[in-house]
């Protein structure tokens, strides 16, 4: 699931099969996370940036790529396939 709500960038846990990406740092202003969430994998809320997402078959690689060129939180995701 991708959302842009927020004015950084979060990779939470899977829930019920589903990752959540939240990928906001492309705005006016960056928002400061307070405290912290139990199912929050990864955050940047200090950098600008870019999700990048490329979907092959059953394979979903991620990586956030911040605006200076820095690549931070990189990995990959299997899909299911009875979904």
């Amino acid at each position: 699931m991708l959302s842009g709500h927020d004015h950084d960038y979060q990779r939470h846990k899977p829930r019920n099969g589903t990752v959540q990406f939240v990928a906001g740092t492309g705005g006016r202003d960056r928002r400061e996370m307070k405290g912290s969430y139990p199912g929050l994998r990864a955050f940047d809320d200090g950098h600008f940036g870019a999700l990048r997402l490329r979907l092959d078959g059953r394979v979903a690689k991620h990586k956030f790529i911040r605006s200076g060129g820095a690549r931070k939180d990189s990995g990959k995701l299997e899909c299911d396939r009875r979904r």
